[in-house]
């Protein structure tokens, strides 16, 4: 039976293969003294992590989903926004420096509103004011509570 150079060729680099991934592998430690000592230290570390979640589980709020406590959250940090920026709007301040979304108005008639002069918009802040605002450098011409 006569064999290819080429599969001699095959042959040979499977026995390289083969031998060079016998030699990768790493001996055990002697002893095991490490080992034990690592398996030791990973058992009292989630040991430690078992009882931080047993503490977690065991608190009577766990799991529970409260629409009060989110809105009363809400309300709060509304209230420090508005004691930090002031009660309400002013003519001729900024509204860059606010920390909420201003909307739009696109329904002018909707919200009884005039006409704007060039280069100004009826703007909403999330409160419900109405503001006219110059869209060039953000000042407001003038303001509309909401009641």
């Amino acid at each position: 039976m006569r064999t290819s150079s080429r599969s001699l060729a095959i042959l040979a680099g499977l026995l390289a293969a083969t031998s060079a991934m016998a030699f990768a592998v790493e001996p055990p430690a002697e002893g095991g003294v490490d080992t034990e000592r690592q398996r030791e230290a990973d058992r009292q570390l989630y040991l430690q992590r078992e009882d931080e979640r047993a503490r977690v589980r065991n608190n009577p709020d766990y799991g529970r989903y409260d629409r009060a406590d989110r809105n009363r959250a809400r309300r709060a940090a509304q209230e420090r926004m508005d004691a930090r920026l002031g009660v309400g709007w002013a003519v001729g301040t900024s509204v860059h420096g606010y920390g909420y979304p201003l909307y739009v108005v696109s329904d002018l008639r909707g919200h009884g509103l005039r006409q704007p002069p060039r280069g100004s918009r009826w703007m909403r802040d999330d409160r419900g004011d109405l503001l006219l605002v110059v869209i060039d450098d953000g000042m407001i011409s003038e303001v509309l509570p909401h009641e």
